[in-house]
């Protein structure tokens, strides 16, 4: 009987052994399905997980920069560069303007809209007119619905 017992005992444990390793196996593709990305989507769509955040992203291109120094009391046509970023999943329309304040107040430059796919960045050059009234100037590149602008100082020198 001991040893009816023994082989009864070994095929309930390769069955127990199957059993753990095909739940193991369908446990590791569920969670392999869910990081990918229709995964995210079905477990937000369920309400398992929040929906992702989607932010706007606005910077200045370091690779044109503004001019270090103008000449104070000229008017310049001065290419602007900046890069508007979409970190949402869906389409977006972005307004933007291009200031210029000096201690008279600002005064606006240039405004614009700019569409920009989901998940994507999209650059922007736009030549403005800066007038150099005083010795610092600051330019101001503001996106509607972000609380901080890109800002940018311009050194205005009298000729010599």
């Amino acid at each position: 009987m001991a040893v009816h017992g023994a082989v009864a005992g070994g095929r309930l444990g390769r069955r127990r052994v199957w059993i753990v390793s095909t739940a193991l196996a369908g446990l590791l593709l569920v969670l392999a399905i869910v990081q990918s990305a229709p995964g995210a989507r079905l477990t937000t769509w369920l309400g398992l997980t929040p929906p992702p955040q989607s932010f706007t992203e606005v910077f200045a291109d370091p690779a044109t920069p503004l001019p270090a120094v103008l000449a104070l009391g000229s008017s310049v046509v001065v290419p602007v560069t900046f890069t508007l970023g979409n970190g949402g999943a869906d389409p977006a329309s972005y307004r933007w303007s291009i200031g210029e304040t000096t201690s008279a107040g600002p005064r606006t430059l240039a405004t614009g809209t700019t569409d920009v796919a989901p998940g994507a960045r999209r650059p922007r050059t736009v030549p403005v007119t800066v007038t150099c009234s005083e010795p610092r100037i600051l330019l101001t590149i503001a996106v509607a619905g972000v609380a901080q602008p890109v800002t940018r100082h311009v050194a205005c020198v009298a000729p010599r």
